[in-house]
């Protein structure tokens, strides 16, 4: 630190310097000894002074001589010292600074690092003009939306005020966890900056070292690192209060001072202090000061060290073993012991003096009620006590009700509150997507962006556990953008089966008190099987209300038989149904082993996630035919499932093959396929429906009944035949449940709308499978293998063409994935013949063999497609260029594209690629072409591969905005659907939000659904709003999570009288019209002249000015006085001043 501050303005290269040559004694000047030797010598008359005086002249004549002489050398010496000392200072002023990295937990030492630096470099003649402290996770909670590149500058700026700073950082991981890569880029950006002189200090955990080791390499390999110490360490504790003892002048004699060490459960100081401020609270009040001094001993510490055995609680071993003493939860139990290995090895680290990652302990607990979330949450609690990762491991409990206030200003007092009541434990928020009832939420809004700021506050001392339903709690991650990121994982918890809720019966029956005889335990299992698994289950509650109805039936046997065995439950006791706690060569072809099939399901080309599906499937289902055949009782299931996907994802050839599997695993018969649509199940007169369904279900029992696009079935509210063909098919997979696995297929978003169109839908389907689209990879694939068994061969220029061509297949409405695929290969199969038939002489080997040239359209590539035809990208920017005017959107449209490419090139070298939003706003008045850039942008997009189709569709608050309840939202949706594959324009974007006085604005919910359809279509679809500068400030600022999402924002400015000129000129050519030499000069005075009022419309009033010329040239050719026949050519197409004179 003094070397680089000795090269910069804080001193020299050198430490001090080589001292300047010293400047040579000038001799007296005065005469004083010459005038009083003279004197004596005048006024004595003696010949001796005479002598003296007259020597002393001559010395100081030779004495002066000397000096010049010696002052001249000094002079020659002094001006080559300066020079050599301006080269060395010049040479060491331009110096970066240094950064020092502090790794540790926080409260571990930093600020007391920062001081000691400080006064030691102080020591060293290095000074600064201030040193302060600044936390980063304040300064995000203070800067909100702020980027961290705005943030940070304008803290170090205010804290430097023109001078020399040094800073310490504190909590850098919070910089990280919002903007990492702007981070690093602010980052390099001090360390490269040789105009200032900081020193900063950064405060990070493990995490932000890897961080930087991975993403700024360079940086860290300059930076002076140091890891401070934990103080839960006896060794670093004792060292740490032989510190604190000294400063205090506390007695502590190292016996007392290890034990007390010993006690210091937490990385942090403060802990260590505090536990020497109870001391010497204690040793003070037994009066152990001897003088002014402190003495510490045994009997002050020892209530301190009977509090820390009370505190203990359960070891690690009785806490997992009562966790496997609960029933069932499997996966759960497991998630749990690899949470407690994550912390046990982590313990194990620290104690090693190895860097521990630091990581969330907060949880999504998701699952149906009655599942345990809460009792595994408090035994969690507990877990991360006993293995140092919580002070205390207590569980507060909380909802909506305990964290939203009724009035403004309550709620975030109310949340922090409710989350100091847990600091030190568990936070365990149930129902936690009820905080965010709906968009309007501004309440439960604030207690989310509240607890975000504590759990931020309390990294190391809270945990927090959101629990609910598992679609709600992602409806609920979504109402925060910093949600998601805060929980480290999600735990599910799975429903009961039969038998652990016949277990949980038992458990709670001799819990209290009562004895289960051998008649209601051999009853037991049906009547838990008869349990409704509707909205009302509640799995462990619905075992507890069996009982419960048990028990009452038990009490009324008793009064009515006036039996004397008040502890025993019998099987009389069970509610009966209805009563309380109850509800009421084949066909499939040749035979096949299951290797075999398995095999051609892991040889279909691309479906990762539906082979592991199947894949899982099938391990079930063997295992429960290998208890089958062992005797034991198996689980009644449903095999019925939903796949969603687009067209041509394998969902009918998946299907075919897991019924044959069903077939080889003995779950089903025979294994056929039956495939059907809404005209095979759906009659036209009122009564054949349900006989035309029935047929069909009985023609696939023994196999899979495969219903595709089954949102058809029912189209609307009043699609009766629809709604009697889905009663039906529920009651034949009701009499079917052993011979019949069904099947449905379609757009995901129309079958979770089939699906609501019965109660009994739902509940019928065992999960759904999702079908991916292929990606190009795959397409590409797909052609070959296509072409292969049509018995094909593809040149070596069509496979290095090939993947161009897969890429421009229009990913629009059209797009149907593999048969996509098909539709290219059956293309280039006609090509190949055209190609032939002009060369009849082709040898025979060449006849099998499909090249470059057969690929459709130019080099293999379709050549139109939504978006019109296809251009190159230099086309597209030369067009771009051509444009008038617009200098700053071509720059940033410019920028963009080159951004676009680079992290082309960045991906296909495997460099990480950072996700970008490509959604924009643009603002300007009318007329200032922003619609037609956004068709350009639209366009390149689509060369850039960024967008499959690249297409615009434009639209305005009339095509988003229904005019009743309930039409807005699916109206945005569509619109939406309509520009999947390339770009939405909404033009006019603030009209969407109005505020009217009566509350009829559906514009919210427009803009709301515009939000879930951009989330949804991340990677296919752009979305460009348009509008006024201030009213699009107003409309970004209408719904907290719009601003966020636009990338940039582009500016459209007016254009000026010559451009407006230019455009006029332009426009009138493309119609054939000329001007005249003096309307060319006069034209830009023209547009002066045009009203810049509420109507003026940049480029379409110069088209309005145009049109009213032309009809002004026309009224004069056509007057009276002219000869129209005699009229030429040139006289027709030829605008002049007048005409537009007439015209303004």
């Amino acid at each position: 630190m003094v070397a680089w501050a000795d090269a910069t303005r804080h001193g020299t290269a050198n430490g001090a310097g080589e001292p300047p040559p010293p400047e040579p004694e000038r001799p007296g000047s005065d005469g004083s000894g010459d005038t009083v030797l003279g004197d004596m010598a005048r006024h004595s008359r003696s010949v001796t002074l005479d002598l003296l005086a007259a020597g002393n002249r001559m010395w100081q004549r030779k004495e002066r001589s000397r000096y010049e002489k010696a002052y001249e050398e000094w002079q020659q010496a002094y001006a080559e010292w300066e020079k050599r000392e301006a080269a060395r200072t010049t040479a060491g002023t331009k110096q970066p600074n240094p950064f020092i990295l502090l790794v540790g937990e926080a409260n571990t030492g930093q600020r007391r690092f920062t001081r000691a630096l400080k006064a030691s470099l102080a020591d060293a003649e290095v000074g600064f003009g201030n040193a302060e402290f600044f936390d980063c996770a304040a300064l995000i909670a203070e800067y909100g939306d702020d980027p961290v590149e705005r943030s940070v500058p304008a803290t170090i700026n205010e804290i430097e005020n023109g001078g020399s700073a040094l800073m310490l950082a504190e909590r850098v991981d919070a910089l990280f966890g919002k903007d990492a890569a702007g981070t690093v880029r602010l980052l390099r950006n001090y360390a490269r900056d040789q105009d200032s002189c900081r020193l900063i200090v950064l405060d990070g955990t493990e995490k932000v070292l890897d961080q930087l080791r991975t993403e700024a390499p360079d940086l860290v390999q300059n930076m002076l690192q140091y890891r401070l110490p934990r103080f839960d360490r006896p060794a670093e504790a004792a060292a740490l209060l032989d510190v604190l003892a000294r400063e205090r002048s506390f007695g502590l004699p190292a016996d007392v001072r290890d034990r007390l060490a010993a006690l210091a459960g937490e990385p942090s100081a403060r802990t260590v202090e505090a536990l020497l401020d109870a001391a010497s609270r204690q040793a003070i009040s037994r009066g152990a000061m001897p003088g002014a001094r402190i003495e510490i001993g045994h009997p002050d510490i020892e209530p301190l060290v009977a509090a820390a055995g009370q505190r203990g609680g359960s070891s690690i071993e009785e806490l997992l073993a009562e966790l496997d003493g609960m029933i069932g939860l499997a996966e759960v139990k497991e998630r749990v012991r690899s949470l407690t290995s994550e912390m046990t090895i982590d313990a194990r680290r620290r104690e090693a003096g190895m860097k521990v990652a630091v990581r969330s302990r907060h949880l999504l607990l998701t699952g149906n009620p009655g599942t345990a979330k809460t009792t595994v949450a408090r035994l969690l609690g507990k877990i991360y006590q006993a293995l140092g990762a919580l002070p205390k491991g207590h569980v507060v409990e909380v909802t909506r009700t305990d964290l939203v206030g009724e009035y403004v200003g309550q709620t975030s007092l109310k949340t922090r509150a409710a989350v100091q009541r847990a600091v030190g434990g568990v936070l365990f928020l149930d129902e936690a997507y009820n905080l965010v009832n709906d968009k309007d939420d501004d309440f439960g809004r604030e207690a989310v962006a509240e607890l975000l700021v504590q759990m931020e506050n309390h990294r190391e001392d809270l945990v927090v556990f959101a629990a609910g339903y598992p679609k709600e709690m992602d409806a609920f991650l979504e109402s925060n953008s910093g949600l998601r990121s805060r929980f480290a994982g999600s735990v599910e918890f799975p429903d009961y089966s039969n038998d652990e809720l016949a277990r949980i019966f038992r458990a709670m029956a001799k819990g209290q008190g009562y004895e289960l005889s051998a008649d209601l335990l051999a009853a037991l299992p049906e009547a838990v099987r008869r349990i409704p698994r509707g909205r009302g289950f509640a799995n462990g509650r619905s075992a507890r209300v069996l009982l419960e109805a048990a028990i009452g039936k038990q009490s009324t046997r008793l009064t009515t038989d006036g039996g004397a065995d008040l502890v025993t439950l019998v099987a009389a006791d069970l509610p009966r149904p209805g009563e309380s706690g109850v509800g009421a060569v084949d066909d499939s072809g040749p035979r096949r082993s299951l290797p075999e099939l398995l095999a051609e399901l892991d040889a279909m080309i691309g479906l990762g996630s539906v082979k592991q599906r199947v894949r899982s499937m099938v391990d079930e289902m063997a295992v429960d035919a290998r208890r089958r055949d062992a005797g034991m009782k198996v689980a009644v299931r449903s095999r019925h499932l939903l796949f969603t996907g687009n067209p041509g994802t394998a969902k009918t050839t998946v299907s075919r093959l897991v019924g044959q599997i069903c077939r080889e695993l003995g779950v089903l018969p025979s294994g056929h396929l039956v495939e059907v649509g809404r005209g095979d199940l759906v009659a036209e007169f009122t009564g054949q429906t349900a006989p035309k369904t029935r047929e069909v279900c009985e023609r696939a029992a023994g196999g899979v009944l495969f219903i595709d696009e089954a949102y058809n079935l029912v189209r609307d509210d009043n699609d009766d035949y629809g709604k009697e063909a889905v009663t039906e098919l529920l009651v034949q997979m009701e009499n079917h449940r052993e011979d019949l696995v069904v099947f449905v297929a379609g757009y995901p978003k129309q079958m979770d709308e089939f699906l609501e169109s019965n109660p009994g839908l739902r509940s019928r389907f065992a999960g759904r499978i999702e079908f991916p689209d292929y990606t190009n990879e795959e397409l590409a694939g797909i052609f070959a293998v296509l072409a292969k068994s049509q018995g094909y061969e593809l040149s070596a220029d069509l496979a290095s063409a090939l993947p161009e061509a897969i890429r421009r297949i229009p990913r629009g409405r059209g797009f149907a994935n593999g048969r996509s695929a098909r539709g290219l290969l059956e293309a280039a199969i006609s090509g190949q013949s055209s190609r032939l038939a002009a060369a009849p002489d082709t040898p025979p080997d060449q006849l099998a063999v499909l090249v470059a040239a057969d690929l459709p359209g130019e080099a293999g590539v379709a050549v139109s497609d939504d978006a019109g035809p296809r251009r190159g990208l230099e086309d597209l920017l030369a067009e771009l260029d051509g444009m008038i005017g617009l200098d700053e959107v071509k720059e940033q449209v410019r920028a963009l594209v080159a951004e676009t490419r680079l992290d082309a090139r960045r991906r296909k070298a495997g460099l990480p690629v950072g996700a970008r939003s490509r959604h924009l706003v643009f603002t300007g008045n009318p007329g200032t072409a922003k619609t037609t850039v956004a068709r350009l942008m639209g366009q390149l997009y689509r060369e850039l591969g960024v967008l499959p189709s690249g297409h615009l569709v434009e639209v305005a608050r009339p095509d988003l905005v229904g005019e009743y309840i309930g039409q807005t939202a699916p109206k945005t949706r569509e619109a939406c659907e309509r520009a999947i594959g390339g770009l939405l324009f909404v033009d006019e974007a603030y009209n969407l939000v109005q505020n009217y006085s009566n509350g009829t604005d559906f514009g919210g919910e427009a803009v709301a659904e515009l939000l879930v359809q951009m989330e949804n279509h991340r990677e296919d679809l752009i979305v460009i709003a348009a509008g006024y500068p201030a009213e699009m400030d107003r409309f970004l600022d209408a719904n907290a999570g719009l601003r966020s999402r636009f990338g940039a924002t582009v500016r459209f400015a007016d254009y000026d009288d010559a451009q407006l000129a230019a455009i006029f000129t332009a426009m009138a050519g493309k119609q054939g019209y000329r001007l005249d030499a003096g309307l060319a000069e006069a034209l830009p005075g023209f547009m002066a002249g045009l009203d810049r009022g509420t109507g003026f419309a940049n480029g379409r009033s110069a088209r309005g000015l145009l049109e009213r010329a032309i009809r002004a040239q026309a009224m004069r050719l056509a007057g009276p006085d002219v000869d129209l026949e005699a009229l030429d050519d040139a006289e027709l197409t030829l605008l002049t001043v007048p005409d537009v004179s007439a015209a303004g």
